[in-house]
């Protein structure tokens, strides 16, 4: 067969073959340097702190492969007779995958520079963080309203005018979209007010949590439980918020139910052992204790302390080892805790 006479829409199976060459070769060597750039970057990725590095690795994890295939295409091209309309193609299409891969590397490489200030930030400051990361999204879609408007008047279309009518038909789509727009408005809202940020712990209605997102359109909690709890962010604003993380000192108010079988000598003598054991206690201050209630069941003892750590936890540990010492002293000094069907045995 003779290979340069064979003629295939308009080419010969030569100028074919040639192409072929051309375009797995141009991928196969885009490829090639891709994965070993990554390989060699991703070695000392972790360790290395010279961000331009980071930032280049971040470009070449987020090529995408049909950007290559449709450029090394354009590339074989070259080497075909094409048909006017199929060269028009071409040439729109690899235009238009040259646009969309810019608009992935600008993006990936906000997210990863963002991304990693914020980490950096939220060891110190918490609200900054949210800021940033609020920040960090709407730079990714400026970037993304910049390349589709260059693509769109590299292609011919009048920008100017098309800016103008999106102005008229803006309203008529923020009318159908008014929910995520309010949703929108909200995430600046706490993004700018703070009632509380990335990291705080908070309570809405029965459930609590530490926040671990806020959205464009939803916050995400992680309960307690474990399960992520999700809320839009217009009915959270609606909401009244609890948050722990402001707490400066804990106030702590529980009961202490005696027996009438012990004497009012013992009971009165009580008083001054709570306060004692309180102040023995690390990050509790004793504010008060009282002998307030006489009923037919028991002799009450309203006991009040304030932990000087807002943490839950320095809360549950504070608590745990004054049960203990009033346990102890309870037993030591004879005195009998009320037990009835009303009253719990423990404290």
């Amino acid at each position: 067969m003779d290979y340069k006479q064979k003629i295939l829409l308009e080419n010969t199976l030569e100028h074919w073959l040639i192409a072929a060459v051309v375009f797995t070769g141009s991928f196969l060597a885009f490829k090639f340097i891709q994965i070993l750039l990554l390989r060699k970057l991703s070695k000392s990725h972790e360790a290395d702190s010279n961000q331009l590095r980071k930032l280049i690795l971040t470009m070449g994890k987020s090529t995408k492969s049909i950007f290559l295939l449709l450029v090394s295409a354009y590339f074989a091209s070259d080497f075909l007779e094409l048909h006017p309309r199929a060269e028009h193609l071409m040439v729109v299409v690899t235009k238009l995958s040259i646009f969309l891969q810019i608009g992935f590397w600008g993006s990936a490489s906000i997210s990863s520079l963002i991304g990693h200030q914020t980490k950096e930030t939220m060891k110190r400051d918490a609200g900054r963080a949210t800021t940033l990361s609020a920040v960090g999204f709407l730079l990714e879609i400026s970037v993304w309203i910049l390349v589709g408007l260059l693509a769109l008047n590299n292609f011919g279309i009048n920008v100017s005018a098309l800016i103008a009518g999106l102005g008229i038909g803006g309203i008529a789509i923020a009318l159908a979209v008014q929910n995520l727009l309010g949703d929108l408005l909200a995430s600046f809202s706490i993004v700018l007010d703070k009632p509380f940020v990335m990291g705080d712990t908070i309570s809405v209605g029965d459930e609590n949590g530490t926040v671990e997102h806020i959205g464009l359109k939803t916050t995400r909690l992680r309960s307690t439980n474990g399960e992520q709890l999700i809320f839009s962010n217009s009915e959270l604003l609606k909401s009244r918020i609890h948050n722990f993380q402001r707490m400066q000192e804990r106030l702590v108010r529980f009961r202490l139910h005696l027996s009438y079988s012990n004497s009012a000598e013992q009971l009165g003598a009580l008083q001054a052992e709570i306060e004692s054991i309180l102040g023995g206690i690390r990050n509790a201050r004793f504010e008060r204790c009282h002998l307030i209630d006489l009923n037919k069941e028991s002799a009450s003892y309203e006991i009040v302390y304030s932990t000087l750590s807002p943490k839950y936890i320095d809360y549950l540990d504070i608590q745990h080892r004054l049960n203990l010492e009033i346990l102890s002293t309870l037993n030591k000094r004879g005195l009998k805790i009320a037990v009835s069907a009303g009253i719990p045995a423990n404290l």
